[in-house]
C-alpha cells in the first residue's frame, strides 16, 4: 500500500508540476499579522488574535516539490487537434547530467500562543520537517 502511493505521488508530480510549483509562498506571512503563524517569518511580529490554537491536522501544512531537470512542456506536447501527448523525446532532451528531485514538507504538530499583557505575546510551535533528496 505504501510504494503504491508512493508511486502515484511521483507519477502524479512528474505530469503536474514545473521545475518549482508552490500554492503560496511561505514569504506572504511576514506581514500578515491576523494569522498566527506569521511569527515564523517576522518573530517580532504582534500578532491581533489574543489566543490561537493550532490543531495538528487542520493546519500548519506545508509541503514543496522541485526539481532540476525537466518541466511539464517537456513531458506533454500539444498535438494540431488540441489533444495532448507525452513526449519521451523532449523529456529526455531536456535532462542534464545531474538531476535533483526535492520533496520537503513541514507539519505543525502543536502550535499555540497567547498574550501577556499589552506588548508582550508568548507563541509556542513544535513542528514535524521533513526533506526528501
Amino acid at each position: 500500500m505504501k510504494k503504491l502511493f508512493i508511486n502515484i505521488l511521483f507519477a502524479f508530480s512528474i505530469v503536474l508540476v514545473s521545475n518549482n510549483t508552490q500554492a503560496q509562498y511561505s514569504d506572504i506571512t511576514y506581514f500578515m499579522r491576523s494569522t498566527p503563524f506569521a511569527y515564523k517569518m517576522n518573530p517580532a511580529i504582534m500578532p491581533t488574535a489574543s489566543m490561537y490554537i493550532n490543531y495538528p491536522v487542520l493546519s500548519g501544512i506545508n509541503v514543496n516539490f522541485g526539481t532540476s531537470g525537466f518541466a511539464y512542456n517537456d513531458l506533454i506536447k500539444r498535438r494540431d487537434d488540441d489533444s495532448l501527448m507525452i513526449d519521451f523525446k523532449s523529456f529526455y532532451d531536456a535532462l542534464s547530467d545531474r538531476n535533483y528531485i526535492r520533496l520537503d514538507g513541514n507539519f505543525e504538530i502543536l502550535g499555540f500562543g497567547f498574550n501577556i499583557g499589552e506588548k508582550n505575546y508568548l507563541s509556542f510551535g513544535v513542528d514535524l520537517i521533513s526533506i526528501l533528496d
